[in-house]
């Protein structure tokens, strides 16, 4: 093993990452959604790992999401924590938009109050979410 392999990985793992994280929050729009949804109650039930896409930033089995009567909770896997606050979004706020891309089945979630941003995110996901709300509100036009 090559002396300064400890160090780059170091580096990779306390800055690189981090960063990586922050950065896709700001151009993706998650930090946008973290001023108008954010988590204040601090949601606790069942969470799904899922991947999805808002704008340029892509969270590859990186997102966790959950669901309950009121709503939809988002978070990131840890080592992408940094810029990405919890989010909590009402059922009545999300907008979705079913798209056929060319291997599968995504659904376009729109949020009411921060126009402009939208989470991509494969059909088969979002029907384990909305399974986990035990709620006729969760996405009521995805079948």
């Amino acid at each position: 093993m090559p002396p300064y392999f400890i160090p780059f990985l170091l580096i990779v793992v306390l800055v690189i990452m981090p960063s990586a994280g922050f950065i896709a929050s700001r151009l993706g729009g998650w930090s946008k959604l973290a001023k108008v949804y954010p988590d204040a109650v601090g949601y606790s039930g069942d969470e799904i790992l899922c991947s999805g896409g808002m704008g340029v930033a892509h969270y590859g089995f990186s997102l966790l999401l959950g669901a309950n009567y009121t709503g939809l909770s988002l978070k990131v896997t840890p080592w992408l924590r940094p810029g990405h606050e919890p989010l909590f979004v009402p059922w009545e706020d999300l907008l979705t938009e079913e798209v056929q891309s060319l291997f599968y089945p995504r659904i376009m979630i729109s949020f009411k109050n921060c126009p402009g941003v939208v989470l991509g995110m494969p059909k088969k996901d979002v029907l384990k979410v909305k399974a986990l709300s035990s709620s006729g509100k969760a996405f009521p036009t995805i079948q």
